[in-house]
């Protein structure tokens, strides 16, 4: 399957203020992380949620990794929360 890429545009979280922040879907992460299925960040209830509508593809804003990308650098200069879960591309 074919890693889904999430953008929201400004967080409502409260820790991170209102930044951007990006998931990747959650076939990136690999069997190996010591995270996966114990303790991983990405199951916990909100984080889930959001994180199941980017590896669906019904995210408000998802896509592949070439539209990621192109978002990404026709955002101007801001502070990113990178891979809120998810993981970074292995190929």
């Amino acid at each position: 399957m074919i890693e889904t890429y999430g953008i929201v545009d400004v967080s409502g979280n409260r820790k991170t203020g209102p930044v951007v922040v990006t998931r990747t879907s959650e076939e990136s992460c690999p069997d190996e992380c010591p995270f996966k299925g114990h303790g991983c960040y990405g199951d916990n209830f909100h984080a889930r949620m959001v994180w199941d509508k980017v590896t669906n593809g019904t995210a408000k804003k998802c896509g592949d990794f070439n539209w990621f990308i192109k978002n990404i650098r026709a955002m101007p200069p801001s502070i990113i929360r990178h891979n809120e879960v998810g993981d970074l591309p292995m190929t």
